[in-house]
């Protein structure tokens, strides 16, 4: 778990396993969303305004942890995923990064997500 991850998990009052455990499953789940992508397809995605969907599966998984956690989901920013996307996968951070509607975009599924798991 990233530094800035374990500071927020103090300032929402929480250090269960389950938190942590939720919090790296996040993370692990939004690059996985992204393996495959190449900078072209980011790119597409972005000029697109291609919308978030979120399988039955995540969902059924996703939303019983998103209700107990909610001032910790509600953490994650355009900014966190950005920083996480500079750490992990540089090339698709750079595309989401320049991109005039790039922050905007993410921000926007960023909220889909949201919407979608309360």
């Amino acid at each position: 778990m990233s530094q800035k991850a374990s500071e927020r998990l103090f300032k929402v009052g929480g250090n269960s396993l389950l938190l942590s455990a939720t919090i790296l499953g996040l993370e692990r789940w939004a690059l996985d969303q992204i393996e495959d992508k190449t900078p072209d397809d980011v790119y597409y995605l972005i000029e697109k305004n291609e919308p978030a969907v979120l399988s039955r599966q995540v969902i059924q998984w996703a939303k019983p942890l998103f209700a107990r956690f909610r001032a910790t989901f509600d953490n994650y920013t355009s900014d966190y995923l950005l920083e996480l996307l500079r750490t992990k996968r540089p090339e698709l951070w750079g595309v989401v990064s320049t991109h005039p509607k790039g922050t905007e975009w993410l921000e926007m599924r960023l909220q889909e997500v949201r919407n979608q798991l309360s």
